[in-house]
């Protein structure tokens, strides 16, 4: 595995732990930080696309 994945995996489930526990959504990070995902934390616009397709999956498992 590449440094690269092993990166977005850690990013993945920095944000999942981030959205488990405050309900604090990839695109609001986002917009605290003034658009800039990079500042937010995120190396790619990639990883924020997966990280929001893991969100929708995790909530709707929850059925919320």
């Amino acid at each position: 595995m590449d440094c690269e994945t092993l990166e977005l995996k850690y990013q993945l489930l920095l944000r999942l732990q981030v959205t488990r526990d405050s309900k604090v959504s990839s695109n609001w990070l986002i917009e605290k930080c003034g658009g800039d995902h990079k500042k937010a934390g995120f190396t790619s616009l990639a990883v924020v696309q997966d990280v929001i397709m893991v969100e929708r999956l995790y909530e709707g498992e929850k059925g919320d």
